[in-house]
């Protein structure tokens, strides 16, 4: 009996479909849940349009683990994590659209930053210092001037402002110093000139002015204004 002719066009036809057939498992094989419909495995994710990557990561049963890449829509890295374990907690270094460092800091969390995140300048230089617990804003936060010195300070608790604050010039001089309660302006507040002699000071209380406020040219007083509850009531000028 003669045995069917199979063309070398059919031949390839049918390894072509098999070809498709094998990628389509593949492409499976990522993205894809476990049993419980949790994420499970290599995920990749793709920015509009489906050329650029947005995201490439594995996921063990809907955590996270393992280092994680994300690009920016331009290519460029956006963000390297690494994970502790099925923790979920990830040291994450993350980079502005021309792929320079921006920041550097600890999630414990989906989006939430804890321990100290250190941000930096274009040119790398530091640009500011904050501390977060699960997502709140705790502790001392510093921003810095170019030249590395200090130029602000703010203290925070339970994620407001609360305590001492102070501003500096490059020099290191004091600009501005005050206080904070529970997120408002409370106490004194004080304000220095580039060489450091006082232009004002003044009170206050739940964020409102109270009581006298000086304003001084040169170490003299200038000016005095009275005020009750936020409200100016007298202005004497000298």
């Amino acid at each position: 009996m003669n045995k069917p002719r199979i063309s070398f066009w059919h031949a390839l036809s049918v390894a072509l479909l098999l070809l498709v057939g094998r990628s389509s498992a593949w492409g499976q094989a990522n993205n894809a849940v476990d049993a419980q419909g949790k994420k499970h495995g290599t995920w990749v994710k793709y920015h509009e349009g489906g050329k650029v990557m947005r995201y490439q990561g594995q996921f063990q049963h809907g955590i996270p683990v393992g280092s994680w890449l994300y690009l920016h829509a331009n290519g460029q890295k956006l963000a390297e994590m690494k994970y502790r374990g099925a923790s979920g907690v990830c040291k994450a270094t993350e980079y502005a659209e021309d792929g320079k460092k921006a920041a550097l800091g600890l999630y414990s969390g989906p989006n939430q930053k804890d321990s100290t995140w250190t941000y930096y300048r274009a040119d790398g230089s530091l640009l500011s210092r904050e501390l977060y617990e699960k997502g709140i804003p705790v502790g001392t936060w510093y921003t810095y001037h170019p030249n590395g010195k200090v130029a602000d300070e703010n203290r925070y608790a339970k994620g407001v402002k609360q305590g001492s604050f102070a501003s500096y010039t490059e020099e290191g001089k004091v600009r501005m110093r005050g206080n904070y309660a529970n997120g408002t302006l409370d106490g004194w507040l004080e304000s220095f000139d580039s060489n450091g002699k006082l232009k004002f000071k003044g009170q206050y209380a739940k964020g409102l002015k109270i009581g006298t406020w000086m304003y001084f040219e040169d170490g003299r007083t200038v000016r005095m204004e009275t005020y009750k509850g936020g409200r100016l009531v007298k202005t004497e000028n000298r």
